[in-house]
């Protein structure tokens, strides 16, 4: 109980029906090329050299968790979640993807 419970963010998940807590089921689905709801095919095909995916981790320093952990206050939590989505929606838009011609 440590931890806090990773949660669905950016627009894919977005667009994909993903919100709230990520269930296992769901990654694992994702992860095989398949649309979580209904493990319909996500993209024509499989390579499988592929990079699956990138998982990002947000952490808080050491000094916010041990305040925390003492306090316990929502106050703390919503501010480091509001830094979170708010550097998430930064990379986001600097998402870039490398598409290659003829296999190169």
């Amino acid at each position: 109980g440590q931890e806090l419970v990773g949660e669905w963010g950016g627009s894919g998940a977005a667009r994909l029906g993903l919100s709230g807590t990520v269930e296992r089921e769901s990654f694992e689905r994702l992860c095989e090329n398949r649309v979580p709801r209904d493990g319909r095919k996500l993209t024509p095909r499989t390579n499988k050299e592929r990079r699956v995916a990138f998982d990002l981790n947000w952490h808080a320093p050491k000094s916010l968790s041990v305040l925390y952990g003492l306090t316990r206050s929502e106050e703390l939590l919503f501010a480091f979640r509001r830094a979170v989505a708010e550097t998430m929606r930064e990379v986001e838009a600097l998402a870039q993807a490398r598409i290659r011609d003829n296999g190169g």
